[in-house]
């Protein structure tokens, strides 16, 4: 399935949920956000959250210093 991550288009694997993709892509802990299709998902919808194909994932992070 092709997913635009972070602005880049992805090719993705077995990875049906918000949760699968960013467990696949390293992700983990709790010091991110995530937006699908221009909407943040609270932290317990990534597990139930489908991907389609096309879908647009924005990962961020915050960023420290003056």
């Amino acid at each position: 399935m092709r997913i635009n991550i972070n602005g880049e288009n992805q090719q993705v694997r077995d990875a049906n949920t918000v949760s699968e993709l960013l467990q696949q892509l390293g992700y983990s802990g709790n010091r991110f956000a995530v937006a699908l299709n221009g909407e943040f998902l609270a932290r317990a919808q990534y597990v139930q959250t489908p991907l389609s194909e096309n879908d647009m994932l924005d990962i961020v992070a915050p960023v420290v210093g003056g």
